[in-house]
This record gives structure tokens, C-alpha cells and sequence, in this order.
């Protein structure tokens, strides 16, 4: 799944990640296809992995905890006294203090956290929050969390450490890799896996993640501690599933070869988001067959490639060759991670939307419901994912004309993009969009106008003017003012829309 901008997370692991990008939309009908995107450093590639004997892997659920009852005589409480304290239906963890848990889960582990944290103030800049693994005859590693207040803007990052053995030679812990952003960290449901060796992050908005591979933690996960470095952290909830069997290594020369097939992803999407889909085709392309040849073909990052390269067959519109990629990309997440989880109900909400494509449209509506269910129940319905595949649906039922199914679905996902991302998110102006264009359907132009103004505005100052986002929408507005007489407004918007297309030149 290329994660749109899931830093991979072309991630959802799922995902181009843990398997997934933001939802890339180039127009109403092609709504909500996920990317995933590898992290750009040598580090991403992942370990190879040999199917089990019994042919079945599945994430065991081993615990989850929601805090509504006392429950610290399940971890080792670190830090001053007063720096963990319990209340009903949340924990907070202040300044030094840890949370520590031992576990028994071979090398796969998968932690739910929803995260509360503090804003920030002159008197308290900065908060920092740390998810450290503890390996079997290996030393540490951990994932930072990070927002620092400088100059009156907060900045944020995301960043994975090992620490030193006794024989590296080393004393400080060495940064693997790191995302930098601007703005908070969002509060809500992280989740956080580490798949031996192999950190996958992805924050409540879909929008800041991370995949990094820490080659010294290929073995078995013996604890995980939840520490507050700076400023003070509340946890709503944790929940651990784990597996328990571990993949065998690679060799120097496929390291070599995988980080190739990572930089031709980044590329390929890099080009996708341009706009320039035949010149992404190839390295796509060529990432699959590398990793065809080192992983093989029932291996989750295979899968992720599989699922990109489908998706931009699908935006060319090479639909009958897109749907077979779909199709073994969806069945190798299920090996992998089973039904209930979010890689694979986005696996089933992208093959649905094909199908609708295609006109298969009692094929797509189950699939799309079900992707619906799944989200619902793995993710909760404040989650911008719940929110994509209501659009989803809201977009099935609108292309079947059924506008009073489609208007209260578009509704709810804007009102949960709008309360999650923020209202200049480019999610919020694609959701936008699609409600626009219901009413613009319903010739309901009143109504449609300013939905069509507001998501012109947003996606011009977060996409620019030249994205192929920004012409649809100024297309479709051009058309409202045109239904409504306004017709110099309209020439003027259908003017702007040829040069800018012009300018990009022709696209498949």
C-alpha cells in the first residue's frame, strides 16, 4: 500500500508500509487508493521471511489493556515517586518515569497506544516519549517521539536508535533514521510495530510514519518499556499482539540488492505524486522483481509492491492487469496478518474500487463494507482510515446514483477528518471535493459552490497549483459557475485549467 505520505507509513507494513500512504486522489471516481512508501534509507529493506511449516502465520492477540482497573502489578513501574499514576481509563507517565512489560513473542510484535500529549509552553519546550525493545542476546533499541518548542513553532520528529554493545566501540546510541516535521505530534491511536528488527510507525493521522530496519534486533523480543523522557504523557490504552518464529538473515549482497529495490519505490512514488505515472512504471516495476528474487513471493513487503504497482496500473487505466496484482497482494496480507487488520482491510477497499471500476459492482459493495467493518472495530470511528473507506463507500453509492446513501457517509468521514487531521489538511480538501460533487450531482449548486471553493483553496496552498488534484477541482468549480450563469468566472478557471495541464504535459 503505497502509505501516501505514510512515510512508508508508502507503510501500511503494509504499506509501499505497515502497510500504508495518505489516500492519493486524482479524481471523484478514483477515490482513496492507498500507497506505501519505504523509508529512503539502505535500512528499510526487511529481512527475509520463510513461511512457517504449519503454511499459517497469524498475530496472536496477548494482551490488551485499557487501564479501567488497577493494573500495575503487571509491569515494573520506573522513575520518581508520582511519575506513573493511575486513574480510571487512563495512565500518565511523567518526567523519567517507565512503564516495562516482559513478553515471550518470538520476533514479531504489533503495540496499540493512544497518546495524549501536553502542549507546549516556554516553561515546558519540549516532550519526548520512548518505545524501547529489549532483545534477546542483542542490545536495545527504541523508538523516540519528540516535539520541541523553538522560536514560538513547535517541530516534531520521529526516530529510531540502537544502542551500543559491549564491542561496537561506540558509547552514545546511533540514529538508524528519522522523520522531521513541522508542527505537533497528534494525539490519538499510534501504532507501533517491530517485526524482528523492523520498526513500522504510523501516527493517528496516517501522515507521520516511519519504517527502519535495526539489523542487530533479529531475535526474540524479551520486554518493551514505554518511557517519558520530557513532560508528561498519558496512555489511553496499549494493546500487544506477537508470533513466535523468526525469519533467517540475509546476506551482504541481498542487503544490496533490496536497498536498490527501496530507492526505485521512493522514486516510482516521488514520480506518482508528480503526476508522471509511465516514467514510475518501470522502477516499480523493477523494485517487484528484486524482490521477487531475495524475499520471494509470499512475503509482506512483496505484497506492498504488488499493491503500489496495481495502484498505478489502475490510475493508467490498465484495470484488467491491475486486478491480479490486487488480488495476491490481498491474499499474502491475509496470510500475514489475518483478517483483522488494517493492511488488509485496505488491501480490500483498494481491490473494491477497482471492481467498481470495472463494473463489477456487486463485487465491490461486500468488499467495501467489510474493509468498512474491519476498520471499525480494529481502528475505532475517529480514525482518518474509518473515515477513508466511508468515503469509499460514499463514493460507490454515489457512482450508483444513490446519492441519499452516499450524503450522510460523505458527511460523517468530513467530520471526522475535520476533527482528527484539521481543516487544512489535504484529506479534509479531498473529502471536500468528493461532498461538492454529490451536491453539484444533486443540483444542489448553492451548495456545492463554496465545498468546491473551500477545497480549491486548501489543496492549492498544501499541493500547490500544479498539482493534478488542484486542476480537477478547479475543473469541477469551473462547472458550477458555469450551471449557475456565471460564465466569465468559468471561462477564466477553464483557462487556468488548460495552461496548467498544458504545462504538465500529456499523462496516461
Amino acid at each position: 500500500m503505497w502509505i501516501a505520505k505514510r512515510y512508508i507509513f508508502i507503510l501500511a507494513v503494509c504499506i509501499f508500509s505497515l502497510g500504508q500512504f495518505p489516500a492519493l486522489v486524482t479524481s471523484e471516481q478514483e477515490n482513496h487508493l492507498i500507497v506505501q512508501q519505504n523509508s529512503k534509507q539502505e535500512s528499510t529493506a526487511n529481512l527475509p521471511l520463510q513461511s512457517p511449516k504449519d503454511d499459517s502465520l497469524e498475530l496472536e492477540p496477548l494482551y490488551t489493556d485499557d487501564f479501567s482497573t488497577d493494573s500495575r502489578a503487571d509491569y515494573k513501574i520506573g522513575g520518581p515517586e508520582g511519575a506513573v499514576l493511575w486513574e480510571v481509563g487512563k495512565l500518565s507517565i511523567g518526567e523519567k518515569g517507565s512503564l516495562r512489560r516482559e513478553l515471550d513473542t518470538g520476533g514479531w510484535i504489533e503495540l496499540e497506544a493512544d497518546l495524549t500529549f501536553e502542549e507546549l509552553t516556554d516553561a515546558n519546550p519540549q516532550a519526548e516519549l520512548r518505545v524501547v525493545v529489549e532483545i534477546e542476546d542483542s542490545t536495545p533499541c527504541y523508538l523516540q517521539l519528540q516535539q520541541r518548542l523553538r522560536d514560538g513553532k513547535v517541530q516534531s520528529k520521529l526516530a529510531v536508535f540502537d544502542t551500543p554493545g559491549p564491542d561496537s566501540g561506540r558509547f552514545l546510541p546511533e540514529k538508524i533514521d528519522e522523520l522531521a516535521m513541522d508542527g505537533p505530534l497528534p494525539s490519538g491511536r499510534w501504532r507501533i510495530g517491530y517485526r524482528y528488527g523492523f520498526w513500522t510507525v504510523q501516527s493517528p493521522d496516517t501522515y507521520s510514519s516511519l519504517f527502519v530496519l535495526v539489523e542487530n534486533g533479529v531475535n526474540r523480543v524479551k520486554e518493551f518499556r514505554v518511557e517519558s523522557v520530557r513532560a508528561r504523557i498519558q496512555l489511553n490504552r496499549i494493546g500487544v499482539q506477537g508470533c513466535d518464529w523468526l525469519p533467517a538473515p540475509l546476506t551482504k549482497g541481498q542487503k544490496a540488492e533490496l536497498a536498490i529495490a527501496a530507492q526505485r519505490n521512493n522514486q516510482a512514488f516521488e514520480l506518482f505524486q508528480a503526476g508522471k505515472r509511465l516514467e514510475a512504471l518501470p522502477l516499480l516495476e523493477e523494485a517487484l522483481a528484486i524482490q521477487s528474487k531475495v524475499l520471494g513471493k509470499e512475503h509482506p513487503d512483496y505484497a506492498n509492491s504488488l499493491n503500489n504497482l496495481a495502484i498505478l496500473q489502475h490510475y493508467m487505466g490498465r484495470y484488467e492487469l491491475a486486478l491480479p496484482l490486487f488480488e495476491e497482494s490481498l491474499d499474502i496480507t491475509h496470510k500475514f496478518l489475518g483478517k483483522e487488520h488494517p493492511e488488509y482491510a485496505t488491501g480490500l477497499n483498494n481491490l473494491a474500487l477497482l471492481h467498481q471500476k470495472m463494473g463489477a459492482h456487486e463485487q465491490a459493495l461486500p468488499l467495501l463494507e467489510e474493509s468498512l467493518a474491519i476498520k471499525a472495530k480494529v481502528l475505532g470511528k475517529e480514525h482518518p482510515d474509518y473515515a477513508t473507506s466511508l468515503s469509499s463507500l460514499a463514493a460507490f453509492h454515489h457512482g450508483m446514483r444513490a446519492y441519499e446513501r452516499a450524503l450522510p457517509l460523505h458527511e460523517e468521514s468530513l467530520a471526522i477528518i475535520a476533527k482528527v487531521l484539521g481543516k487544512e489538511h489535504p484529506e479534509y480538501a479531498n473529502t471536500l471535493h468528493h461532498l461538492a460533487a454529490l451536491h453539484r450531482d444533486l443540483r444542489a449548486y448553492e451548495l456545492a459552490l463554496p465545498l468546491f471553493e473551500e477545497a480549491l483553496a486548501i489543496t492549492a496552498k498544501v499541493l500547490g497549483k500544479e498539482h493534478p488534484e488542484y486542476v480537477n477541482i478547479l475543473d469541477n468549480l469551473a462547472r458550477v459557475h458555469q450551471k449557475l450563469g456565471a460564465y466569465v468566472q468559468a471561462m477564466s478557471m477553464f483557462e487556468e485549467s488548460i495552461a496548467v495541464r498544458a504545462k504538465a504535459g500529456p499523462r496516461p
